[in-house]
C-alpha cells in the first residue's frame, strides 16, 4: 500500500480514525479485494462508494478486477491526470 505498518495496526485496532478514501482504496488494491469487498470497505470508513461513471472510480473498479497493484493503478491514473492512490 506504500502506508507505515505502525499506521496500518492504529486504524485496524481503533487507535487511529479510519482513513482517507484514496488510502482505503490503496488497502483494498493491496488486500486484493474484490469490488463488492471493496464497495462494503468504502462504506465502513464512511467515505463515498466507487461509481463507475466517475472517471477515476473507474480505473480503479477496473485495477481490481485486473488485480493490479497501487503502483500500476497510480500509473493508470497519472496517465489520465486524475489524482494517485496515497
Amino acid at each position: 500500500t506504500g502506508l507505515n505498518r505502525n499506521y496500518l495496526y492504529q486504524i485496524i485496532s481503533g487507535i487511529k480514525p479510519a482513513p482517507s478514501r484514496p488510502k482505503l482504496l490503496a488497502i483494498a488494491l493491496a488486500l486484493r479485494l474484490d469490488l463488492e469487498q471493496t464497495q462494503h470497505l468504502l462504506r465502513y470508513g464512511q467515505v463515498g462508494r466507487l461509481y463507475p461513471r466517475d472517471r477515476g472510480d473507474s480505473i480503479v473498479i477496473y485495477a481490481l478486477q485486473h488485480g493490479l497493484s497501487v503502483v500500476d493503478t497510480n500509473e493508470l491514473l497519472d496517465d489520465l491526470k486524475l489524482p494517485l492512490l496515497e
